[in-house]
Order: C-alpha cells, then sequence, then structure tokens
C-alpha cells in the first residue's frame, strides 16, 4: 500500500467549532455564577440578573480568547505530521464527513493542542486531508511515523 500524498491545510479558526466553545463558556458561566448566588441567598431577581451577565461574559471573553488564537497549518510531508513546523502526531477524535476534530500531540511533548478543521474551507482537496488523516503514511506500525490513527478514548 502506497502512503498518502503531501497535503497542508489550515485549522484551528473553524467558526462552527468557535461558536461552540462559546456556548459552553456561557453555560458554564451561568451554571457556576447561578449556583453561587442560590449559595448566598440572593433574590431571585438578583440572581437571575447575575447569571445572565455572567453568561454574557462568558460568551465575549471565549469569544476574544478565540479570535486571538493564530491560524494553524496542519501538514503532512509524506512522512510525517507537522503543526505549523513542529513535528508530532496526529489522532481523529472526531469525524463527522466535512469536520474533523483532531488532537496534536508534539514529540516530546506531554500537552495536546486540539484542532478543529472545516474541510470545506481547509485549503486542501477533501480528498487529500481525508487520505493523509486516516492513511496516515500507510505504514502506522514503524516507530515514529507520526502517521494517524484512530483513537475510541481521544
Amino acid at each position: 500500500m502506497h502512503g498518502a500524498p503531501p497535503v497542508q491545510m489550515t485549522c484551528g479558526r473553524d467558526g462552527r467549532s468557535r461558536r461552540s466553545v462559546q456556548a459552553v463558556a456561557a453555560a458554564a458561566s451561568v451554571v457556576a455564577v447561578g449556583w453561587l448566588a442560590m449559595q448566598a441567598g440572593l433574590e431571585a431577581g438578583l440572581s437571575v440578573l447575575c447569571t445572565l451577565a455572567a453568561g454574557m461574559a462568558g460568551w465575549v471573553v471565549s469569544s476574544r480568547l478565540a479570535a486571538s488564537r493564530p491560524e494553524a497549518w496542519l501538514t503532512w510531508d509524506g512522512l510525517s505530521w507537522l503543526l505549523d513546523g513542529q513535528p508530532g502526531d496526529v489522532v481523529i477524535a472526531i469525524d463527522t464527513d466535512r469536520w474533523m476534530l483532531l488532537r496534536f500531540r508534539a514529540h516530546g511533548s506531554l500537552g495536546a493542542r486540539w484542532l478543529p478543521i472545516d474541510l470545506n474551507t481547509c485549503g486542501a482537496p477533501i480528498y487529500l486531508c481525508r487520505a493523509a488523516l486516516h492513511a496516515g503514511a500507510g505504514d502506522s506500525g514503524s516507530a515514529g511515523s507520526g502517521a494517524a490513527t484512530l483513537d475510541a478514548n481521544g
């Protein structure tokens, strides 16, 4: 079996994933402040007002953080994965056909970076992206090949 051809794609600035993160941040803010307001015994009207303000603040803060994150370039060079020039391994966490959530772990790093990617707008043909992400280099058994692997546990 031949390895996937080289491909370069942009990721990390998908609008759909950004809105999802904003909604989760807003919901978390609402729940936390609502619980604190109940524990403090605040009047119902003041409690609702504080909770709504926290939700809006969560949305705005997460929006600013998402906008400040630079666009990333994920590259398959035919042998290994690179994220902005840094080598590592890619794992597909979610694949919904046209949208994917990838986990990139740089070699020698304990942390991972989550990369949402919209295959319609990533700048590379969809078939090349899918071939590289699913097939990796074709030889995923070699140590340090950097090939994409499917991992049910993320």
